[in-house]
């Protein structure tokens, strides 16, 4: 079938002249401003789309590291490109856009709209230049795609009841400038719930407008995990439930890093199983404690290659998305520790495995390769009545906290059971993890699975 490109109807035309004239008139101009980072593959239709705008006055492109010629394509096709020389994140792409836009009125498109449209793109920008609303969202329909459904909207009715919107983080917005200059902006993910909320709480007429669907690309289940992550964050930071006060967070190892007790995989991979419960059942009787288990089942690892124990840790499982938990602390620049009554080797084992550089943990002695059957403790001089001993993990802390220069208040411990009280009672925030009781004389909070701390920790 034969198809033929129509021109522009005499009528559409006077309107889009018209629209142009009278905003000419009212001394107000808008930017379509477009956050990109590697996409190529769609970003033609949305910049054909905002060309066509009947009161786009300015349109921006925010080529935020892209590797793959997006910025190229947005020249090519006539378009203003600001270009940020590595990835930077959604949030300071929009933070350049509005530094850098001309007009009185910015408005924001996602680069990878499959379906959008001029009039879509003018419906939204329209109400804040009519002055009938100071910010518009997008409310659509998804093709797929549940992170709204499932896990802000619940959240949204709990802590924001009055904003009733259907796609509280539509990426496609509009706004003043003057506003979006004074407010705070986020660096993540968080960005476009965060500016909501700010327009509420500045009392901004805030309209939601229906565009009808709206297909994006999809989306790993890891890009909608961190998406989540960080949105909810962000609102629990709005609300004023978690606070990013904290500069270091410690953990303990055996069944908060790790699945299992490490002394315990130890024991059965040397056939020293029943020789660990017999100094179990007398620490339990009163005749040892913690450190004297610690102290004399060392002795019987002597003459035992240090390779042997590390190729025992290789058979120890680390906890699921342990790794990727550690990562994103790191890329939020928390210092991070470990925190255990495990012996050395295998602390520092799992420390590099996942990237946790300190630690502090009872030292076996070793030579020539082999361990000597010795242990030395951290602190060799303080007793605690809690612990029974000297391995009193919150005395750990102290010195952790004496190393970093990090204050215990701005501590976070995770553990997971009794053993690990002091520690938890001492940090300036406590996590448990499993389904141990921990006495504490202060308020901890339980996880039910580690990212959690990723939100509660901000």
């Amino acid at each position: 079938m034969k198809t033929t490109k129509l021109a522009l109807a005499p009528f559409d035309f006077a309107i889009r002249i018209f629209g142009r004239a009278w905003k000419f008139l009212e001394g107000e101009k808008a930017t379509i401003a477009v956050p990109a980072y590697n996409e190529a593959k769609y970003i033609r239709r949305v910049l054909k789309a905002a060309k066509a705008s009947k009161l786009a006055d300015e349109i921006l492109v925010i080529d935020d590291g892209s590797t793959d010629g997006t910025g190229n394509i947005a020249e090519a096709m006539g378009v203003k490109v600001i270009r940020h020389r590595k990835n930077l994140g959604k949030g300071a792409a929009i933070r350049t856009a509005v530094r850098n836009a001309s007009g009185d009125i910015i408005a924001f498109f996602d680069a990878d709209l499959q379906n959008i449209t001029p009039e879509k793109i003018d419906s939204i920008i329209k109400p804040v230049a009519d002055r009938e609303a100071d910010f518009t969202k997008a409310g659509f329909e998804l093709s797929r795609g549940r992170v709204t459904e499932i896990a802000v909207k619940p959240l949204m009715k709990i802590l924001f009841p009055d904003i009733g919107l259907s796609q509280p983080i539509s990426g496609q917005f509009c706004s003043r400038t003057k506003f979006l200059r004074k407010a705070a902006i986020e660096k993540d993910w968080g960005i476009d719930i965060a500016l909501l909320l700010e327009a509420a709480k500045e009392g901004l007429v805030i309209k939601e407008v229906e565009i009808g669907e709206l297909i994006h690309k999809r989306r790993t289940d890891d890009q909608k995990a961190e998406m989540s992550f960080e949105v909810m964050k962000t609102m629990l930071k709005r609300a004023g439930i978690i606070s990013n006060n904290y500069g270091m967070v410690v953990f303990d190892l055996d069944n908060t890093l790790i699945e299992e007790k490490s002394i315990d995989s130890i024991a059965r991979s040397l056939g020293l199983a029943p020789e660990l419960d017999r100094l179990r059942n007398k620490h339990l009787k009163g005749v040892h404690g913690d450190e004297l288990v610690a102290t004399k089942f060392a002795k019987r690892l002597a003459n035992i290659p240090s390779k042997k124990l590390r190729g025992i840790c290789r058979r120890m499982t680390v906890k699921r998305l342990a790794a990727g938990v550690i990562k994103r602390l790191h890329s939020r620049r928390y210092k991070l520790a470990i925190c255990s009554r495990a012996y050395s080797p295998v602390v520092k084992y799992f420390g590099g495995e996942l990237g946790i550089p300190q630690s502090i943990s009872p030292e076996l002695e070793e030579e020539n390769g082999r361990f000597t059957g010795g242990v030395t403790f951290p602190i060799q001089k303080v007793f605690c009545e809690k612990c029974n001993g000297r391995m009193c993990k919150g005395e750990w802390l102290k010195s952790l906290s004496a190393e970093t220069g990090i204050p215990l208040r701005k501590m976070v411990a995770v553990g997971n059971g009794a053993g690990d009280r002091c520690m938890l009672e001492n940090a300036g925030k406590a996590f448990v993890i499993g389904s141990e009781i921990v006495q504490l004389g202060k308020k901890y909070t339980r996880l039910q699975s580690l990212p959690e701390l990723l939100v509660l920790i901000e």
